[in-house]
């Protein structure tokens, strides 16, 4: 009987390819190593930039509320078919991850100025605005037309808007978190002393402890990120 030690061989070599194409239980807990570290470093970094995007976010979402407010004023946009709006304002509370738009307006019938549900007694608000996970206001300030800080920490400030031009008026209470922007226009002198206002409001991410600002010139009304 004749062998051919040639097929042998091949066959034999063939065997041992076949051999090679698996893995160990070695060389797959060493890939399974490496994609756990690999997803491990990259949960790290994700979690180490959403602090500082949503930071970006609620930046660029207040500026657009701010100008929305803004819009709503030189449009003369009525608050409702009663009242017809006189003052759009933006009210902000120091450590809240909220803020409001509310709106004065007068009473198209009797020619009074209300609130846009009638009543002068509370603040009430058209919409609220709720900024993203961690993301609060950590600090207010207000500076006159000259240059001067005249409240560098207020608890509370309502940023108002007047009817046609959008004139900036800045009220705010340093001891409280509650502000009543009625005050401001009870009399010509009183909207005299807070007209042209700066407000810089401080947004804060806790996770990263970074901030950044959005500015209200209150002479041009313009609104400027930092």
């Amino acid at each position: 009987m004749h062998v051919d030690k040639n097929k042998i061989i091949l066959n034999a070599r063939c065997r041992a390819n076949d051999a090679q194409k698996g893995f160990t239980i070695i060389e797959l807990l060493v890939v399974i190593s490496i994609m756990a570290t690999m997803a491990g470093l990259f949960l790290v970094n994700f979690a180490g930039t959403r602090g500082p995007r949503n930071l970006r976010l609620a930046q660029n979402e207040l500026v657009t509320n701010i100008r929305k407010i803004q819009s709503y004023t030189l449009s003369a946009r009525d608050v409702n078919s009663t009242n017809a709006a006189r003052y759009y304002i933006l009210r902000l509370i120091q450590g809240s991850n909220t803020y409001e738009m509310q709106a004065i307006g007068v009473n198209k019938s009797t020619s009074v100025q209300t609130y846009y549900d009638g009543s002068s007694a509370a603040v009430d608000f058209i919409e609220r605005f709720r900024m993203p996970s961690g993301i609060t206001i950590s600090a207010l300030s207000v500076v006159n037309s000259a240059g001067t800080t005249v409240n560098p920490t207020p608890l509370c400030v309502q940023t108002g808007f007047s009817l046609p031009f959008a004139k900036t008026y800045v009220e705010y209470n340093p001891v409280s978190s509650s502000c009543n922007f009625l005050t401001v226009t009870s009399t010509a002198a009183n909207l005299d002393a807070k007209a042209n206002h700066t407000l810089t409001i401080t947004l804060r991410d806790a996770a990263s402890n970074t901030t950044r600002q959005v500015v209200v010139r209150g002479v041009t009304g313009s609104v400027e990120t930092k």
